[in-house]
């Protein structure tokens, strides 16, 4: 409880140097990726930590604070438990968003986000593409903007295609 952000990025980075540990997996060649809640650890993971060489964030939060006020109706109080109350602890929030440590990130990322989710809104990736290409010169990410598109890809089989061949 209030402990999202630091938990999942611990655990994701513990079970990928497990993995190079046992010498099941290359160090040189981890890549992260997850969607909505996972979106968030992915992007917390390559701006807080040096585990993994590449990322893709599908519908991912970036930026906590945002969320907060833009997130619908039936979610509006979903990050008290996990984060903090809101505004109380906006400090909570503004020190686990990872748009805010975009100039930690070393490697390349993709950005996946559907144009009409009404969970994670579309700002989100939009405003880590734009803070990522101030320190990654534009070129070590991308954002395909999916028309039509809500959760996670399922409405149009054009959109799910170009999310595939964009990863």
């Amino acid at each position: 409880r209030g402990a999202w952000g630091i938990v999942d990025i611990d655990d994701v980075c513990a079970g990928a140097e497990f993995l190079v540990a046992q010498g099941l997996a290359d160090p040189k060649r981890l890549a992260i990726d997850g969607g909505s809640a996972g979106g968030f650890t992915t992007l917390g993971a390559l701006a807080f930590k040096d585990t993994f060489t590449a990322g893709c964030s599908l519908y991912g939060v970036a930026d906590l604070t945002a969320l907060a006020a833009d997130t619908h109706k039936f979610e509006s109080r979903y990050l008290d438990g996990l984060v903090g109350r809101y505004p109380e602890d906006k400090a909570i929030y503004q020190e686990r968003a990872p748009i805010r440590s975009v100039d930690t990130l070393s490697c390349p990322i993709l950005l996946l986000q559907g144009a009409e989710d009404k969970v994670v809104p579309p700002n989100q990736a939009e405003e880590m593409r734009r803070a990522a290409r101030c320190f990654l010169g534009g070129r070590r990410e991308a954002v395909p903007t999916l028309e039509r598109t809500r959760r996670r890809f399922r409405w149009i089989a054009s959109s799910r295609h170009k999310a595939l061949l964009a990863k």
